[in-house]
């Protein structure tokens, strides 16, 4: 305490002070950095337990590893969903962890998703301290970590589903025990429909997987009493739509309308582009907590992309 006193008064520091001044600083500066839960850059690069018989490095958010059967074009892969990450304090230690979202393909049609705790550990490196799997092809309609508890909803194969389509959802919730992240609950929520997309205004973020939406251009749509409407950057539309045979399938029954204000040459181009795409769409599903409306056209297909807006 002493030396400290000297730094403060202005008087001679010596050697030993400096020393112990920038440890001091490297000590908060460790504490600090340990205290935030890990960012999704450092879930993107940090090793998972669970999944395969040993643990598995990812990079860029992404591993693969060698064929069951030598020479076999099957290679089992990890892929991390990028634009997921819940945060909350699981353990009750009073620092934040966070989850990544995980999915598991080993060379077949199966996609297994999993979620996985990561905290820092006491030297400020990444560590996964519990992982668990939701199932094939799970779809994530939103997370969030409340009282300690990691509270999920999901959609899910249910009786009669196909592979493609699954409709059943689903509230689970979880807690870490013991070092494990194990389920509390899991209960059955009824069968997906479109008023399940009502009473939210959804935001534009993406115009297919590699294409982010312009930042500068705020598209959203809302779902209601059989319409989809919103803004498409600079005027507003409207359509009737309808449900599919299948879960999460639907249709617009009537062309778009919309104003016809005029627009800069550039927002135009990207409303143009967006109802273009909208027109086509046919399913709507949940990828990591994003609405995604599937579209195809004659050659191509795609999904847009959407987040909740906050209120």
């Amino acid at each position: 305490m002493k030396k400290i006193a000297i730094l403060r008064d202005g008087s001679n520091v010596g050697l030993a002070g400096m020393i112990l001044l920038v440890s001091m600083m490297g000590l908060i500066g460790t504490s600090m950095a340990s205290d935030a839960a890990p960012s999704t850059e450092e879930l993107a690069a940090a090793t998972y337990k669970g999944i395969e018989t040993s643990p598995v490095t990812l990079a860029d958010g992404h591993w693969e590893g060698p064929p069951a059967v030598e020479g076999s074009a099957s290679i089992p892969r990890v892929d991390m969903d990028l634009n997921f990450r819940v945060t909350g304090d699981l353990d009750g230690d009073g620092n934040e962890e966070s989850v990544a979202l995980l999915h598991y393909n080993f060379g077949g049609t199966g996609v297994f998703s999993y979620l996985a705790v990561v905290e820092h550990d006491t030297n400020g490196a990444t560590q996964n301290t519990a992982t668990v799997e939701l199932g094939d092809r799970v779809q994530i309609r939103s997370a969030r970590v409340k009282d300690g508890m990691l509270i999920v909803k999901t959609v899910e194969a249910g009786p009669g589903d196909g592979a493609c389509c699954p409709g059943q959802k689903r509230l689970r919730i979880m807690a870490m025990e013991g070092g494990k992240l194990l389920e509390r609950s899991n209960e059955d929520r009824g069968r997906l429909d479109l008023a399940d997309l009502q009473d939210v205004n959804w935001r534009l973020v993406s115009l297919g997987a590699d294409e982010p939406a312009d930042e500068l251009v705020e598209i959203d749509l809302a779902f209601a009493d059989g319409t989809v409407s919103g803004s498409s950057g600079c005027n507003s539309f409207r359509a009737n739509v309808e449900s599919g045979e299948l879960p999460g399938e639907f249709s617009l029954v009537s062309p778009l309308m919309g104003t016809r204000m005029a627009c800069e040459p550039g927002v135009e181009a990207i409303e143009r582009r967006f109802l273009d795409l909208l027109q086509k769409t046919k399913r709507f599903r949940f990828a990591g907590g994003r609405l995604q409306l599937d579209w195809s056209g004659t050659e191509n297909w795609g999904s847009l992309g959407f987040i909740a807006k906050a209120d």
